[in-house]
């Protein structure tokens, strides 16, 4: 599991995907490269796409949660 910052709009629409192997796995945001593991997998991959927000102040609004997203599009690659 990694934890990413990431400059992204996430009010709009973006593709995730991953391509794994047995020496490593590459995911992808938009077709854009975002980050590398160095460790292959021998079964098949399980791709989770979480958003998280902090809060810039020390109070959350009631009246701004819960908020919700809507994943449109996943591709998986595994090289055979």
């Amino acid at each position: 599991m990694v934890d990413l910052a990431l400059e992204l709009d996430t009010t709009t629409e973006h593709v995730y995907a991953a391509e794994w192997n047995s020496r490593h796995v590459h995911f992808y945001i938009d077709e854009r490269h975002v980050h590398t593991v160095a460790q292959g997998l021998t079964y098949p991959l399980q791709l989770m796409v979480d958003l998280f927000e902090f809060p810039t102040d020390d109070r959350l609004e009631e009246v701004d949660y819960p908020k919700s997203a809507e994943v449109r599009g996943v591709r998986g690659y595994e090289w055979t």
